[in-house]
Protein backbone atom coordinates (compact mmCIF):
# COMPACT_ATOMS: atom_id res chain seq x y z
CA UNK A 1 0.00 0.00 0.00
CA UNK A 2 1.38 3.49 -0.36
CA UNK A 3 2.00 6.38 1.66
CA UNK A 4 1.65 9.99 1.61
CA UNK A 5 2.99 12.27 4.28
CA UNK A 6 4.75 15.65 4.23
CA UNK A 7 5.69 18.07 7.23
CA UNK A 8 2.25 18.88 8.30
CA UNK A 9 0.35 16.04 7.17
CA UNK A 10 -0.06 12.77 9.31
CA UNK A 11 0.46 9.41 7.21
CA UNK A 12 -2.63 8.11 5.16
CA UNK A 13 -2.95 6.09 2.15
CA UNK A 14 -3.14 7.70 -0.99
CA UNK A 15 -6.60 6.67 -2.18
CA UNK A 16 -8.06 7.55 1.25
CA UNK A 17 -6.33 11.18 0.63
CA UNK A 18 -7.45 11.28 -2.73
CA UNK A 19 -11.06 10.93 -2.43
CA UNK A 20 -10.96 12.85 1.00
CA UNK A 21 -9.58 15.74 -1.26
CA UNK A 22 -12.42 15.05 -3.74
CA UNK A 23 -15.41 14.77 -1.08
CA UNK A 24 -13.71 18.20 0.33
CA UNK A 25 -13.36 20.24 -3.21
CA UNK A 26 -17.13 19.19 -3.71
CA UNK A 27 -18.59 20.45 -0.70
CA UNK A 28 -16.70 23.66 -1.53
CA UNK A 29 -17.94 24.03 -4.86
CA UNK A 30 -21.44 23.12 -4.32
CA UNK A 31 -22.53 23.83 -0.73
CA UNK A 32 -25.16 21.17 1.01
CA UNK A 33 -26.90 23.69 3.21
CA UNK A 34 -26.58 24.26 6.99
CA UNK A 35 -23.64 22.22 6.36
CA UNK A 36 -19.64 22.93 6.42
CA UNK A 37 -16.83 20.91 6.81
CA UNK A 38 -13.04 21.18 7.15
CA UNK A 39 -9.89 18.63 7.98
CA UNK A 40 -7.60 18.59 10.28
CA UNK A 41 -4.52 19.93 8.75
CA UNK A 42 -2.60 17.60 10.73
CA UNK A 43 -4.63 14.57 9.69
CA UNK A 44 -7.29 14.53 6.58
CA UNK A 45 -8.40 11.64 7.97
CA UNK A 46 -10.27 13.67 10.88
CA UNK A 47 -12.82 15.74 9.14
CA UNK A 48 -14.60 18.40 11.27
CA UNK A 49 -18.26 19.63 10.25
CA UNK A 50 -20.28 22.35 11.42
CA UNK A 51 -24.42 21.94 11.93
CA UNK A 52 -26.53 25.05 11.15
CA UNK A 53 -29.76 24.11 13.03
CA UNK A 54 -32.14 24.85 10.51
CA UNK A 55 -35.15 27.33 10.78
CA UNK A 56 -38.46 26.06 12.22
CA UNK A 57 -36.59 23.15 13.97
CA UNK A 58 -36.06 23.04 17.90
CA UNK A 59 -32.06 23.53 16.87
CA UNK A 60 -32.67 26.77 14.93
CA UNK A 61 -29.97 29.07 15.73
CA UNK A 62 -27.55 26.76 16.85
CA UNK A 63 -24.05 25.63 15.31
CA UNK A 64 -23.75 22.27 16.40
CA UNK A 65 -19.36 20.93 15.83
CA UNK A 66 -18.65 17.59 15.67
CA UNK A 67 -16.12 15.34 13.75
CA UNK A 68 -15.59 12.17 11.57
CA UNK A 69 -12.72 9.92 12.08
CA UNK A 70 -12.29 8.13 8.38
CA UNK A 71 -10.14 4.35 8.57
CA UNK A 72 -7.60 4.21 6.58
CA UNK A 73 -9.05 1.99 4.23
CA UNK A 74 -11.82 4.34 3.48
CA UNK A 75 -13.72 4.56 1.07
CA UNK A 76 -13.94 0.68 1.58
CA UNK A 77 -14.90 1.26 5.39
CA UNK A 78 -17.20 3.75 6.96
CA UNK A 79 -16.16 6.30 9.37
CA UNK A 80 -16.95 6.70 13.23
CA UNK A 81 -19.26 9.57 13.62
CA UNK A 82 -18.68 12.20 16.24
CA UNK A 83 -20.77 15.32 18.28
CA UNK A 84 -18.73 17.48 20.21
CA UNK A 85 -21.31 20.39 21.05
CA UNK A 86 -23.78 19.61 23.51
CA UNK A 87 -27.34 19.71 21.17
CA UNK A 88 -30.16 17.64 23.62
CA UNK A 89 -30.34 14.86 20.56
CA UNK A 90 -27.24 13.27 20.57
CA UNK A 91 -24.65 12.35 23.30
CA UNK A 92 -21.12 14.12 23.34
CA UNK A 93 -17.70 12.56 22.22
CA UNK A 94 -19.44 9.33 21.93
CA UNK A 95 -19.05 6.90 18.83
CA UNK A 96 -23.11 7.47 17.11
CA UNK A 97 -24.56 4.32 15.92
CA UNK A 98 -25.76 5.82 12.34
CA UNK A 99 -26.21 3.36 8.89
CA UNK A 100 -23.29 5.43 7.47
CA UNK A 101 -21.15 4.96 10.33
CA UNK A 102 -18.82 2.29 11.77
CA UNK A 103 -21.57 0.94 13.27
CA UNK A 104 -22.96 -0.49 10.73
CA UNK A 105 -19.93 -2.04 7.84
CA UNK A 106 -22.35 -4.20 6.32
CA UNK A 107 -24.51 -1.37 5.16
CA UNK A 108 -21.73 0.94 4.02
CA UNK A 109 -21.82 1.86 0.40
CA UNK A 110 -18.26 3.02 -0.95
CA UNK A 111 -19.89 5.81 -3.32
CA UNK A 112 -21.09 7.67 -0.48
CA UNK A 113 -19.35 10.80 0.26
CA UNK A 114 -18.57 13.28 2.96
CA UNK A 115 -21.16 15.51 1.91
CA UNK A 116 -23.35 12.24 1.82
CA UNK A 117 -22.67 10.65 5.61
CA UNK A 118 -23.63 14.48 7.22
CA UNK A 119 -26.35 14.89 4.80
CA UNK A 120 -27.56 11.84 6.94
CA UNK A 121 -26.49 13.12 10.08
CA UNK A 122 -28.50 16.32 9.59
CA UNK A 123 -31.63 14.27 8.93
CA UNK A 124 -30.97 12.11 12.12
CA UNK A 125 -30.85 14.48 13.92
CA UNK A 126 -33.95 16.52 13.22
CA UNK A 127 -35.83 12.79 14.12
CA UNK A 128 -36.56 11.48 17.26
CA UNK A 129 -35.54 8.10 16.54
CA UNK A 130 -33.62 6.12 19.26
CA UNK A 131 -30.20 4.70 18.79
CA UNK A 132 -26.88 4.11 20.13
CA UNK A 133 -25.75 7.09 21.49
CA UNK A 134 -28.88 8.95 21.08
CA UNK A 135 -30.80 10.61 24.65
CA UNK A 136 -34.37 12.11 24.62
CA UNK A 137 -35.01 15.67 26.10
CA UNK A 138 -37.94 18.18 25.74
CA UNK A 139 -37.86 21.04 22.76
CA UNK A 140 -37.57 23.12 25.12
CA UNK A 141 -34.11 22.12 26.26
CA UNK A 142 -32.90 21.54 22.93
CA UNK A 143 -33.72 25.41 22.03
CA UNK A 144 -31.74 26.37 25.32
CA UNK A 145 -28.79 24.18 23.85
CA UNK A 146 -29.10 26.12 20.77
CA UNK A 147 -28.46 29.09 22.06
CA UNK A 148 -25.79 27.64 24.14
CA UNK A 149 -23.56 26.68 21.67
CA UNK A 150 -22.09 29.80 20.65
CA UNK A 151 -20.28 30.16 24.16
CA UNK A 152 -19.59 26.57 24.06
CA UNK A 153 -17.97 26.25 20.73
CA UNK A 154 -15.65 29.65 21.09
CA UNK A 155 -13.74 27.66 24.34
CA UNK A 156 -13.14 24.87 21.98
CA UNK A 157 -9.59 26.25 19.79
CA UNK A 158 -9.87 24.06 16.88
CA UNK A 159 -13.22 25.02 16.10
CA UNK A 160 -11.67 28.62 16.18
CA UNK A 161 -9.40 28.01 14.08
CA UNK A 162 -11.01 25.54 11.32
CA UNK A 163 -14.61 27.62 11.56
CA UNK A 164 -12.91 31.67 11.82
CA UNK A 165 -16.17 33.21 10.26
CA UNK A 166 -18.87 31.18 12.28
CA UNK A 167 -16.71 31.78 15.51
CA UNK A 168 -17.08 35.37 14.55
CA UNK A 169 -21.25 34.83 14.15
CA UNK A 170 -21.41 33.26 17.37
CA UNK A 171 -19.40 36.16 18.87
CA UNK A 172 -21.70 38.62 17.86
CA UNK A 173 -24.70 36.76 18.62
CA UNK A 174 -23.22 36.84 21.99
CA UNK A 175 -22.79 40.56 21.77
CA UNK A 176 -26.55 41.24 20.70
CA UNK A 177 -27.74 38.97 23.37
CA UNK A 178 -25.72 41.14 26.06
CA UNK A 179 -27.10 43.98 24.69
CA UNK A 180 -30.37 42.98 24.86
CA UNK A 181 -29.87 41.65 28.33
CA UNK A 182 -28.33 44.98 29.48
CA UNK A 183 -31.47 47.12 28.13
CA UNK A 184 -33.60 45.28 29.79
CA UNK A 185 -31.89 45.19 32.98
CA UNK A 186 -31.49 49.28 32.42
CA UNK A 187 -35.24 49.38 32.33
CA UNK A 188 -36.04 47.07 35.27
CA UNK A 189 -33.48 49.55 37.17
CA UNK A 190 -35.75 50.44 40.72
CA UNK A 191 -37.91 47.58 40.43
CA UNK A 192 -36.24 46.19 43.58
CA UNK A 193 -33.93 43.43 44.72
CA UNK A 194 -34.44 39.70 46.32
CA UNK A 195 -33.23 39.49 50.16
CA UNK A 196 -32.69 36.65 52.15
CA UNK A 197 -35.68 37.69 54.38
CA UNK A 198 -38.27 37.25 51.29
CA UNK A 199 -37.15 34.01 50.64
CA UNK A 200 -36.73 32.66 53.93
CA UNK A 201 -40.33 30.88 54.25
CA UNK A 202 -39.38 27.88 52.30
CA UNK A 203 -42.84 25.98 52.39
CA UNK A 204 -44.62 29.56 51.38
CA UNK A 205 -42.14 29.60 48.54
CA UNK A 206 -43.60 26.05 47.88
CA UNK A 207 -47.09 26.85 47.75
CA UNK A 208 -46.55 29.90 45.42
CA UNK A 209 -45.09 27.69 42.95
CA UNK A 210 -47.89 25.07 43.45
CA UNK A 211 -45.67 22.24 44.75
CA UNK A 212 -46.38 21.70 48.15
CA UNK A 213 -49.52 19.37 48.15
CA UNK A 214 -48.30 17.40 45.05
CA UNK A 215 -48.79 17.85 41.25
CA UNK A 216 -48.89 21.50 39.86
CA UNK A 217 -51.67 22.56 37.39
CA UNK A 218 -51.75 20.64 34.29
CA UNK A 219 -51.42 24.15 32.27
CA UNK A 220 -48.66 26.37 34.91
CA UNK A 221 -46.04 24.23 35.91
CA UNK A 222 -44.36 20.58 34.45
CA UNK A 223 -43.01 17.89 36.30
CA UNK A 224 -39.70 18.39 35.32
CA UNK A 225 -39.95 22.05 36.41
CA UNK A 226 -41.66 21.09 39.34
CA UNK A 227 -38.42 18.88 40.51
CA UNK A 228 -36.46 21.26 39.53
CA UNK A 229 -37.55 24.24 41.43
CA UNK A 230 -38.19 21.84 44.42
CA UNK A 231 -33.86 21.22 44.49
CA UNK A 232 -33.74 24.81 43.89
CA UNK A 233 -35.52 25.60 46.77
CA UNK A 234 -33.41 22.71 49.05
CA UNK A 235 -30.13 24.19 47.72
CA UNK A 236 -31.43 27.59 48.96
CA UNK A 237 -31.97 25.66 52.47
CA UNK A 238 -28.91 24.36 52.50
CA UNK A 239 -27.00 28.17 52.32
CA UNK A 240 -29.00 29.50 54.73
CA UNK A 241 -28.26 26.73 57.36
CA UNK A 242 -24.71 26.80 56.44
CA UNK A 243 -22.54 30.01 57.22
CA UNK A 244 -20.30 30.82 54.05
CA UNK A 245 -18.16 33.62 53.98
CA UNK A 246 -17.02 33.31 50.23
CA UNK A 247 -20.17 34.19 48.26
CA UNK A 248 -23.85 34.51 48.68
CA UNK A 249 -26.75 33.87 46.74
CA UNK A 250 -30.82 34.23 46.51
CA UNK A 251 -33.23 33.32 44.09
CA UNK A 252 -35.23 35.75 42.20
CA UNK A 253 -38.39 37.04 44.21
CA UNK A 254 -40.55 36.02 41.16
CA UNK A 255 -38.92 33.22 39.31
CA UNK A 256 -36.57 31.00 41.64
CA UNK A 257 -35.43 29.51 38.03
CA UNK A 258 -32.98 32.83 38.31
CA UNK A 259 -30.28 33.24 40.77
CA UNK A 260 -28.54 36.42 42.18
CA UNK A 261 -25.41 35.87 43.85
CA UNK A 262 -22.22 38.03 44.93
CA UNK A 263 -18.45 36.15 45.00
CA UNK A 264 -16.33 37.73 47.25
CA UNK A 265 -12.69 37.53 45.56
CA UNK A 266 -10.40 34.85 46.89
CA UNK A 267 -7.34 35.75 49.33
CA UNK A 268 -4.18 35.83 47.59
CA UNK A 269 -5.43 36.15 44.34
CA UNK A 270 -5.48 38.80 41.94
CA UNK A 271 -8.95 39.25 42.31
CA UNK A 272 -8.81 39.55 46.54
CA UNK A 273 -10.82 41.90 47.81
CA UNK A 274 -13.45 42.39 44.82
CA UNK A 275 -17.15 41.88 45.30
CA UNK A 276 -18.46 39.91 42.20
CA UNK A 277 -21.87 40.14 41.26
CA UNK A 278 -23.78 37.70 39.05
CA UNK A 279 -26.86 35.25 37.94
CA UNK A 280 -27.51 31.84 37.44
CA UNK A 281 -30.03 30.84 35.08
CA UNK A 282 -31.39 27.18 35.41
CA UNK A 283 -33.61 25.46 33.19
CA UNK A 284 -36.32 22.93 33.36
CA UNK A 285 -34.01 19.75 33.39
CA UNK A 286 -31.55 21.13 36.07
CA UNK A 287 -30.26 19.32 38.10
CA UNK A 288 -29.25 16.99 35.26
CA UNK A 289 -28.05 20.04 33.54
CA UNK A 290 -26.10 23.08 34.83
CA UNK A 291 -27.10 26.69 35.11
CA UNK A 292 -25.74 29.18 33.05
CA UNK A 293 -23.86 31.64 34.53
CA UNK A 294 -23.04 35.34 34.04
CA UNK A 295 -21.20 37.95 35.86
CA UNK A 296 -22.95 41.25 35.78
CA UNK A 297 -20.13 43.28 37.45
CA UNK A 298 -17.34 43.91 35.12
CA UNK A 299 -14.89 40.89 34.92
CA UNK A 300 -11.83 40.49 32.99
CA UNK A 301 -10.70 36.75 33.26
CA UNK A 302 -9.55 34.16 30.59
CA UNK A 303 -12.37 31.84 31.54
CA UNK A 304 -14.84 34.23 31.01
CA UNK A 305 -16.10 35.71 28.35
CA UNK A 306 -16.40 39.50 27.58
CA UNK A 307 -19.96 39.98 28.74
CA UNK A 308 -19.72 38.25 31.65
CA UNK A 309 -20.47 34.32 30.81
CA UNK A 310 -18.45 32.04 32.28
CA UNK A 311 -17.27 29.46 29.85
CA UNK A 312 -19.78 26.77 30.00
CA UNK A 313 -17.40 23.64 29.82
CA UNK A 314 -15.98 24.91 33.66
CA UNK A 315 -19.14 23.24 34.71
CA UNK A 316 -20.18 21.11 32.06
CA UNK A 317 -17.26 18.57 32.00
CA UNK A 318 -17.37 17.86 36.01
CA UNK A 319 -21.30 18.19 36.39
CA UNK A 320 -23.37 15.57 38.01
CA UNK A 321 -27.10 15.75 39.73
CA UNK A 322 -25.92 15.91 43.38
CA UNK A 323 -24.23 19.47 42.58
CA UNK A 324 -25.90 21.85 44.64
CA UNK A 325 -25.97 25.56 43.81
CA UNK A 326 -23.17 26.29 46.54
CA UNK A 327 -20.93 24.04 44.71
CA UNK A 328 -21.48 25.83 41.68
CA UNK A 329 -20.14 29.09 43.29
CA UNK A 330 -17.49 27.34 44.66
CA UNK A 331 -15.85 26.28 41.61
CA UNK A 332 -16.78 29.58 39.68
CA UNK A 333 -15.15 31.07 42.81
CA UNK A 334 -11.99 28.62 42.30
CA UNK A 335 -11.64 29.84 38.80
CA UNK A 336 -10.58 33.35 39.85
CA UNK A 337 -7.74 32.06 42.36
CA UNK A 338 -6.63 29.28 39.62
CA UNK A 339 -7.46 30.48 35.83
CA UNK A 340 -7.41 27.55 33.10
CA UNK A 341 -5.88 27.92 29.84
CA UNK A 342 -7.78 24.87 28.98
CA UNK A 343 -11.06 26.50 28.61
CA UNK A 344 -10.43 30.05 26.91
CA UNK A 345 -13.44 32.65 26.73
CA UNK A 346 -11.75 35.76 26.42
CA UNK A 347 -8.72 35.13 24.21
CA UNK A 348 -7.34 38.47 25.18
CA UNK A 349 -7.43 37.46 28.95
CA UNK A 350 -5.86 34.65 28.20
CA UNK A 351 -3.26 35.53 25.69
CA UNK A 352 -1.99 38.64 28.19
CA UNK A 353 -3.10 35.80 31.65
CA UNK A 354 0.06 33.45 29.50
CA UNK A 355 2.50 36.15 28.15
CA UNK A 356 2.07 39.77 29.55
CA UNK A 357 1.12 39.24 32.93
CA UNK A 358 1.73 42.31 34.56
CA UNK A 359 -0.55 43.94 31.89
CA UNK A 360 -3.30 41.30 32.86
CA UNK A 361 -2.42 41.86 36.64
CA UNK A 362 -3.81 45.90 35.89
CA UNK A 363 -6.65 44.92 33.91
CA UNK A 364 -7.83 42.87 36.95
CA UNK A 365 -6.56 45.30 39.95
CA UNK A 366 -9.17 47.45 37.72
CA UNK A 367 -12.11 45.62 37.99
CA UNK A 368 -11.53 44.74 41.73
CA UNK A 369 -11.80 48.80 42.10
CA UNK A 370 -14.59 49.11 39.41
CA UNK A 371 -16.76 46.20 41.69
CA UNK A 372 -16.44 48.47 44.88
CA UNK A 373 -18.40 50.99 42.96
CA UNK A 374 -20.58 49.11 40.15
CA UNK A 375 -23.79 49.75 40.52
CA UNK A 376 -24.90 46.51 39.43
CA UNK A 377 -22.78 44.94 42.60
CA UNK A 378 -24.45 43.93 45.76
CA UNK A 379 -23.96 45.60 48.93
Amino acid sequence: MTYVQDSKKAIAPITATSRLNSDYKNLMKDPIPYIVAEPLASNILECHYVITGPPDSPSAGGYYHGKLVFPKKFPFKPPSVYMITPNGRFKVLTKLCLSMSDYHPESWNPTWSVGTILTGLLSFMLENTSTQGSIETLVGTKRRYAVDTHQFNLCDQVFVELFPDIAKKSREIISSHSEESNSKTLNSVGEGTTTVDAMSDIPNQLEKFKILDGLPEPNNISKKKENAIKKLLADFENIQHNSLDNFSAVPNETNVMIWNAVIFGPQDSLYEDGVFKLTLTFCDEYPYIPPQVQFTSKIFHPNIFSDGKVCPEILQNSWTPAIEVASILTTIRSILFNPSVRYEANLKASEMFQNKFEDYKKEVENCVEESWTNEDSVD
